[in-house]
């Protein structure tokens, strides 16, 4: 299921090598519900997807269509650990679309983030069978 959020880029990190088959990269976006409480939230792109960002600056508002991600891990010790990621495939100016992903399957129109309800079923993970926490 697609999420869709509109905010303003607050922060834009480099891109990160993670092995030999995963790549990524991170950036932040400024949103705010209620004025007097704006949030920050952290968004992912992996691999080919690294190279939305660029051409965007900071302050700039966006349109980002996301997938929540979610997976356990368990540490060395046996404790198990559970991570949440919000992963991007398409950024764009607000109301314009966007560069998405070639390949993705097209989304249909969802809910701002505010209005999101949780997913029925969970996305594929194509790192699944990694042992990487995220």
């Amino acid at each position: 299921m697609a999420y869709t959020l509109v905010g303003a880029l607050h922060a834009i990190m480099d891109e990160q090598t993670i092995n030999a088959k995963l790549r990524k990269r991170e950036f932040v976006v400024k949103f705010a519900e209620n004025v007097d409480y704006p949030q920050l939230v952290k968004f992912e792109l992996i691999n080919d997807r690294c190279r939305l960002v660029d051409g965007f600056s900071l302050g700039q508002e966006v349109e980002i269509s996301f997938s929540i991600k979610g997976r356990e891990w368990v540490n060395p010790k046996g404790e198990k650990t559970y991570f949440v990621s919000l992963e991007a495939f398409r950024l764009g100016q607000p109301g314009r679309g966007g560069r998405s992903d070639e390949g993705r399957e097209p989304t249909r129109s969802a809910p701002r983030a505010s209005q999101a309800q949780a997913p029925s079923a969970v996305d594929s993970d194509p790192f699944a069978d990694s042992d990487l926490p995220f």
